[in-house]
This record gives C-alpha cells, sequence and structure tokens, in this order.
C-alpha cells in the first residue's frame, strides 16, 4: 500500500496539466484513501498503534495535514 500511494503520489506531482489546488486535492486523496486502507487491513486499535509510533511521516509527506480551519472572533 505505501509504494503504490507513494508512486501514484509521485505521478500527480510530475502531471504539470494539474492546478495546485487540483494537485493538493489528488494528493489529499490519495493520503486519506491509503490510511483509511490501512485502518481496514489493521482495525482500529491496530491503526491506533501504527499511527501513535510515528510511522506514517511518510503519509505526511504525501499530503501534510489539513491547516485548522480559521476561527472568527
Amino acid at each position: 500500500m505505501k509504494k503504490a500511494a507513494e508512486d501514484r503520489a509521485r505521478e500527480i506531482r510530475r502531471d504539470k496539466n494539474l492546478s495546485r489546488e487540483q494537485r493538493d486535492a489528488a494528493l489529499l486523496a490519495i493520503r486519506q484513501e491509503t490510511e483509511g486502507a490501512f485502518r481496514d487491513t489493521l482495525g482500529d486499535k491496530g491503526w491506533q498503534n501504527y499511527n501513535r509510533q510515528n510511522t506514517t511521516h511518510w503519509l505526511r509527506s504525501i499530503s501534510p495535514n489539513p491547516k485548522p480551519a480559521p476561527t472568527t472572533q
């Protein structure tokens, strides 16, 4: 799963026909799909353990954690 996600992300980054917004959305979709596949495979507890061990840095390299929405005061 990791290699497939990284390969697809590399293809998207090289695609000059995509706008920045399209590229960011596609990379985020890859990250979310991959996280979901890992969660399905490992189960929720397994995913929490895997994710807690800071072994998911490669997922953040595909698409960083989304920035929190700005708060209005």
